[in-house]
């Protein structure tokens, strides 16, 4: 709660994953916070939340669709609240179907409007494709075509960066990851290791207590904080 109010715009898809080790109060990770409109107001801030809430108010109010859909979609609404169930497709394509479109006012301009529905649709499903592509080539470990496709994906160049074994290229990608991401303790231990090959050892203590301090629960960096500290 504290991180959604204190980030009305949010922080970013993905976001409460990468913040959560600096932040919990136990020991445990969970990518997502099993409430959609908590997850909502984490990802895209509060004023998004309010916003969404309002239309839906709008919508169960004067929305001219029949009551069964408004009761499935107050039900919804509720039950989002529980767990997080946005994430399934075929939820969020039930709502589209209980939405009321005011079809009415639409009709007249369903003939002008058709190819340019046509083409917005066309492009639409491309680009779904293309990051679809993109996104299962970082789950199948095809990291490099995932990065050229979409660089700013921190979770395949976290990857990546894991097994790379050229010193400067890990700097390089060290850098760009926590320039998209400050709280990835990886780019911090990677920045760590190369100061300590490098034979700068308090440049390397720093580093590797800012892996820390974004996440307190990884074992392995206090053992190289140890090694480092024997150097010093």
């Amino acid at each position: 709660m504290p991180v959604m109010f204190k980030n009305p715009l949010g922080i970013g898809y993905m976001g409460y994953d990468s913040i959560q080790p600096a932040i919990q109060t136990g020991v445990y990770t969970s990518k997502f916070v099993h409430n959609d409109w908590m997850q909502m107001a984490l990802d895209f801030g509060w004023l998004f939340v309010i916003a969404a809430v309002w239309i839906l108010i709008r919508q169960l109010l004067k929305g001219k669709q029949e009551f069964y859909k408004k009761l499935m979609l107050l039900i919804i609404s509720g039950y989002i609240l529980l767990e997080f169930h946005l994430q399934f497709f075929f939820i969020v394509m039930t709502v589209g179907l209980l939405w009321d479109y005011n079809e009415d006012r639409l009709e007249v301009k369903k003939k002008e409007s058709m190819r340019e529905n046509q083409i917005f649709a066309s492009a639409a499903a491309a680009l779904l494709i293309y990051f679809a592509i993109a996104s299962f080539s970082t789950q199948s470990g095809n990291y490099q075509r995932a990065l050229k496709m979409f660089p700013y994906d921190t979770t395949a160049l976290e990857a990546a960066l894991v097994v790379q074994e050229d010193k400067e290229t890990a700097y390089t990608m060290a850098s760009e990851l926590l320039e998209m991401n400050e709280y990835n303790s990886q780019g911090y231990n990677t920045l760590a290791y190369i100061s300590l090959m490098d034979g700068e050892y308090e440049a390397a203590l720093s580093s590797i207590e800012q892996a820390l301090e974004k996440n307190p629960e990884k074992a392995e960096y206090y053992l190289e904080e140890g090694i480092i500290l024997t150097l010093l």
